[in-house]
């Protein structure tokens, strides 16, 4: 179940992703450096009105730091699938990206990418939890009530029965 800004009655180029919360050593709770980029993106862009972030129990995240700091949950994406490729697990809308491809095999694979497509081994990655934040008054209305956050269960879940390799 993806959610776009359409679904909140927003174009794709009022919204934006925060797509990663990377600290190493820091001073400042997490929820608070999120809060005040989020107050530095609302001033440098007035047209931004809804942020939109994931969080991957795959990887052990709940979206505490979304929790932490009231973002809506909305629910979980769609699965993700992965192809092998050069050696690394390359995201399906990394196949179009030739140079992405490029940098991690060393070759251009995108020629060829769609003869071995059939052949490549494969993963399914589980969905994501869907975090958004509302900028201005009218879109943390249109994303409101959202729904119950998710618990530390669903995430165990996700990672004790991670979608298997194929192909």
């Amino acid at each position: 179940m993806t959610r776009r800004a359409e679904h909140y009655g927003m174009n794709r180029l009022e919204a934006c992703e925060l797509a990663r919360v990377a600290l190493d050593a820091h001073q400042a709770p997490v929820t608070q450096i999120v809060a005040a980029a989020l107050r530095l993106l609302k001033e440098a862009s007035p047209g931004t009105r809804l942020v939109i972030s994931y969080a991957d129990p795959a990887q052990g995240h709940l979206g505490t730091i979304y929790q932490a700091g009231n973002w809506t949950y909305v629910g979980r994406s769609g699965s993700v699938k992965e192809y092998f490729v050069g050696g690394h697990w390359i995201h399906n809308r990394t196949v179009n990206d030739h140079r992405a491809l490029a940098r991690r095999s060393g070759e251009d694979l995108k020629k060829r990418f769609y003869e071995w497509e059939g052949t490549l081994p494969t993963r399914q990655l589980p969905p994501k939890f869907i975090y958004l934040y509302g900028l201005d008054r009218p879109a943390k209305r249109a994303i409101a009530p959202g729904l119950p956050y998710p618990s530390a269960e669903q995430v165990s879940e996700a990672r004790r029965h991670p979608s298997g390799v194929e192909g």
